[in-house]
């Protein structure tokens, strides 16, 4: 019996920690389920807009999607935006596209799509790179980007 009471004596011991444990790992999952929820909610704000940034320095941002709509704001070279997936057509200036964008300090117009590189990142070049016609070492051309040259980042291919 003596054997017994020693057991259930260990027994009792543990189940406060056993029962911690599972507490804990139950707050665990339920801050996971949150973050996970807050994730979503952020990933479908996000799918609202896609960035875009800016290959051209001064683009201009109008008011309408037209070369004579009202001059907003001018855009810099490298300068991210957010793109709400809406074009427009200015048919007489060449068939231009615009595309509806808002800058980083909230102010929301039209900018030539020419200017822009839609969803992209900004990069920055570290050391000087040759360019080449294609993903093969066999097509390197004499065109070279140079240190803090500034590109746009459209596709990651690690």
């Amino acid at each position: 019996m003596r054997k017994i009471s020693v057991h259930s004596a260990i027994l009792l011991m543990f189940l406060p920690f056993l029962l911690l444990t599972s507490c804990n790992q139950d707050s665990e999952t339920t801050s996971k389920t949150e973050s996970v929820a807050e994730k979503a909610l952020t990933s479908k704000t996000k799918l609202d807009t896609l960035s875009c940034v800016c290959i051209w320095d001064k683009v201009p941002l109008r008011a309408e999607p037209r070369r004579d709509g009202k001059w907003l704001s001018s855009l810099s070279l490298g300068e991210t935006v957010q793109w709400f997936g809406e074009t427009a057509i200015d048919s007489s200036d060449k068939n231009r596209e615009y595309l509806r964008i808002q800058l980083s300090d909230g102010k929301t117009g039209w900018a030539s799509s020419y200017g822009l590189v839609k969803d992209s990142e900004v990069g920055a070049v570290k050391e000087a790179t040759f360019l080449y016609r294609r993903p093969d070492l066999l097509t390197i051309t004499d065109e070279k980007l140079e240190s803090m040259d500034m590109v746009a980042v459209d596709e990651d291919k690690g």
